[in-house]
């Protein structure tokens, strides 16, 4: 499921930056890959700091 979630949501956006700076509108196009870009950390922070907290007590490592 995530790697649709990835190329239906960050992909389209990349793909319509692109659309945009091939059809001259640069400062779209240029928007559009950043906002994607952002997106794509968000997403990847979200995914390796939520599994922190997720783990079972008995994996943490004792103090």
């Amino acid at each position: 499921m995530l790697p649709g979630f990835f190329t239906l949501t960050v992909g389209s956006l990349g793909l319509r930056g692109l659309t945009a700076l091939a059809g001259g509108y640069r400062l779209e196009g240029f928007q559009d890959l950043s906002t994607m870009i952002t997106i794509v950390v968000a997403i990847a922070a979200g995914l390796l700091f939520g599994t922190v907290p997720a783990r079972p007590a008995a994996v943490r490592p004792a103090d």
